[in-house]
């Protein structure tokens, strides 16, 4: 008996310890699927993560979708809603355990959803979301944490005239997500389209022709235009007792656009952005102080 009772101990023990991450860590969308590269017609499974990388801290429900989609080589396909499934908490021992596995660098479902792909044809996939907006609310000096450490923005409440006295800050976001994937050998093009998100990473390299030592251009897009002058967040996926974002860098995108990624090892690859918007107060967007549209993409390297 004293093995099971020592190793209940050891998972509680690495549960109180990791917990910290899904307390600091963000709210930002990712899609992240079981295998980037499936034999053709074979089901692909995704992952849906609201929380950071290595993390989800919110299951995303699917009165929350706006738009689920396929992006494949004859085009796009709606993806059927009757596959999501939100992640059920287990028991203590269950949490406990995702928590240790977590820390490995283990999938973490706690918290997640999912949903199933059936691509149509062999070739290169994008899966896109976007959901419903949300808001935060946040103390001054809680929302300038927020400002430096997460959203990396360049405003600095200070110098906006509107934000002067102000102790409480409100904003509206707006979120999406996407993956690219592999159905077969066939590689295809296509992902090298924008497919339509609010706030999209978009490659000029197809990642299966990524290698180790490449810089990789992806370009920024709002709303389908070049974001210049954006700060991304982007780094391989982290390994064991490490967050994934924590050990990220910072890339701005230039007058194009466009930011330059090194590949620096071989795996899952992440990005992920939030464009701020400061509301004037005449504009009077429903009593926020600001308005913010993230995206994020995810691919592997082989």
């Amino acid at each position: 008996m004293l093995q099971p009772i020592l190793l209940r101990r050891f998972l509680f023990s690495v549960s109180a310890y990791f917990c910290f991450l899904s307390l600091s860590s963000g709210h930002q969308l990712y899609l992240q699927p079981d295998e980037y590269k499936t034999p053709n017609a074979e089901d692909l499974n995704i992952w849906v993560y609201d929380g950071s990388f290595d993390r989800s801290t919110w299951a995303v429900k699917t009165t929350q979708i706006i738009t689920l989609e396929a992006h494949g080589p004859t085009g796009s396909q709606s993806i059927d809603q009757e596959t999501w499934e939100v992640t059920k908490a287990g028991s203590k021992f269950w949490r406990a355990q995702q928590n240790f596995l977590g820390s490995l660098g283990a999938r973490y479902i706690r918290y997640s959803s999912s949903f199933t792909i059936q691509p149509k044809v062999e070739g290169s996939y994008v899966i896109g979301l976007n959901i419903t907006p949300g808001r935060i609310a946040m103390e001054r000096e809680a929302y300038i944490h927020y400002l430096e450490k997460e959203a990396f923005s360049s405003f600095h409440l200070d110098d906006l005239p509107q934000a002067q006295d102000k102790e409480m800050f409100r904003e509206q976001f707006k979120k999406s997500a996407k993956t690219i994937v592999q159905s077969g050998a066939r590689i295809t093009d296509n992902v090298l389209q924008p497919i339509g998100l609010m706030a999209e990473i978009l490659p000029t390299v197809h990642p299966a022709r990524i290698k180790v030592g490449d810089v990789v251009d992806l370009m920024i897009l709002l709303n389908g235009n070049p974001l210049p002058g954006q700060n991304v967040l982007a780094g391989p996926k982290a390994g064991m007792f490490s967050n994934s974002e924590e050990s990220g860098t910072v890339y701005t995108s230039n007058e194009a656009g466009i930011i330059s990624l090194p590949i620096t090892e071989p795996g899952t690859w992440w990005l992920k952005f939030i464009h701020l918007q400061p509301v004037s107060m005449d504009e009077g967007v429903d009593k926020v102080d600001f308005v913010s549209n993230w995206g994020s993409l995810t691919f592997e390297v082989n």
